[in-house]
């Protein structure tokens, strides 16, 4: 099972390392709210379960960060020529259609 574990690249640079930084900068946000002193403790991440945690953690925060900035990406075009690239419904997908869906009104630009 192990053996047949397969990473690319785009796994290490596009998922892993960002969601690192993001699980970072999250973990020092709830550390400075809600930590007890000011030494940060990583007894956790000395086992081998604690740092596949952090890891699975790590690369899951990956792939929040990567769908959020594609949503940026999307709503950031000026015009719909992606959308004839898309297997599913186009008018979900459109400006209007996306404002729709998360109830915000449709102001053109």
């Amino acid at each position: 099972m192990v053996g047949d574990f397969r990473a690319s690249l785009y796994d290490l640079f596009g998922y892993l390392l960002p969601g690192l930084v993001m699980t970072a900068g999250l973990g020092v946000i709830w550390w400075t709210v809600f930590g007890e002193s000011r030494v940060v403790s990583i007894d956790f991440f000395a086992t081998g379960i604690g740092s596949a945690c952090c890891l699975l953690l790590a690369y899951l925060m990956g792939h929040v960060a990567h769908a959020v900035g594609n949503s940026v990406a999307v709503m950031s075009m000026k015009d719909d020529r992606f959308i004839e690239y898309l297997p599913c419904r186009k008018e979900m997908f459109t400006r209007r259609g996306v404002c729709k869906l998360l109830r915000l009104p449709a102001s053109g630009r």
